[in-house]
């Protein structure tokens, strides 16, 4: 199974996307910007349709919606719906496997999931545009920044205060047993709803993917060091996305900025780490391609060799 495939079809996560209205503006913006009419257009994991559909009404004499899933259907009537069967042509295709002239202006695409890499995004575009982009075409989304910080989230772990005595009957070892539990299945998960008060230090830029140059799925590991703000408690890393439609066009979905269907990436560390004010701390995330997607299982967080604990 192809790793976006479990993400193909599903309504709600659709309906997500196209309740969000800064996704939304600046997709529009962007494809404004750049369709011209006459323009040759491909939509990669079309969807819906919708941008496909706007890229015809913004002018396009061509456009092709590429859609693997048999949401390709629902594009097919979203296209129909709207009055634009003689411009927009829909493909149910795996996109490696499309034949198409390398004679498009504008290559579209939202293969960007909430774990960043799930959608097989690199490979894609890269493959887009190779063989369907001519050159000084324009590729959009062209880079997702990503960005990480230190997170304290009091609610992801087993805490041994909650196994106590139970009608005078001690059973603070099943805390042990929960703990163990949890530390076989933690992975990253998506956080929504959440602000910046959980944040520890300044986020780091750790990658960029440069979107139909880079070839590499996802990077071998993530790296950053830090700065503790002050005295607390890490329990794991906030990851978070800047997704660049143009250089003055940008998408972020930092937990400070105004909520997008993305959210963002919480990777759990392994143990609880008191952080000092003033210290230094160096962190590393091992990403992994799972057979159903992309995934990270805990964050290594760990004091600097320079920095003595009894000096803090």
């Amino acid at each position: 199974m192809r790793p976006s495939e479990s993400w193909d079809s599903q309504f709600a996560m659709h309906r997500a996307f196209l309740d969000d209205e800064i996704r939304n503006r600046a997709f529009e913006a962007a494809i404004k910007r750049h369709v011209k009419p006459g323009s040759h257009v491909v939509d990669l994991g079309s969807g819906s349709g919708i941008w496909a559909c706007v890229a015809a009404r913004a002018g396009a004499e061509r456009v092709v919606a590429i859609e693997y899933s048999d949401l390709a259907n629902e594009a097919r009537r979203t296209v129909a719906r709207n009055g634009l069967g003689s411009v927009v042509e829909v493909i149910q295709a795996d996109i490696r496997k499309v034949e198409l002239a390398r004679e498009f202006d504008v290559v579209i695409h939202e293969l960007i999931g909430g774990l960043v890499w799930e959608e097989d995004m690199v490979e894609l575009t890269h493959s887009a545009r190779e063989r369907f982009l001519k050159p000084g075409g324009v590729l959009m989304p062209g880079a997702v920044r990503v960005w990480m910080c230190p997170w304290l989230f009091a609610g992801d772990r087993p805490k041994r205060a909650d196994w106590g005595a139970v009608c005078g009957i001690d059973v603070s070892h099943m805390y042990e047993t929960e703990l163990a539990q949890w530390r076989s299945r933690r992975k990253a998960t998506c956080l929504h709803g959440i602000d910046g008060r959980g944040m520890l230090a300044a986020p780091q830029l750790v990658h960029t993917c440069r979107l139909g140059i880079d070839h590499d799925p996802h990077p071998a590991e993530l790296r950053f060091e830090f700065v503790g703000e002050r005295d607390t408690f890490a329990t794991g890393v906030l990851g978070f996305m800047e997704i660049e439609l143009d250089t003055d066009l940008v998408i972020p979905t930092s937990p400070t900025d105004p909520p997008t269907n993305w959210g963002q990436l919480y990777v759990p560390a392994d143990e609880l780490l008191k952080i000092h004010e003033g210290a230094r701390y160096d962190v590393r995330i091992t990403p992994t391609l799972r057979p159903n997607g992309w995934d990270v299982r805990w964050a290594e967080i760990t004091p600097r060799r320079d920095y003595a604990l009894d000096d803090a």
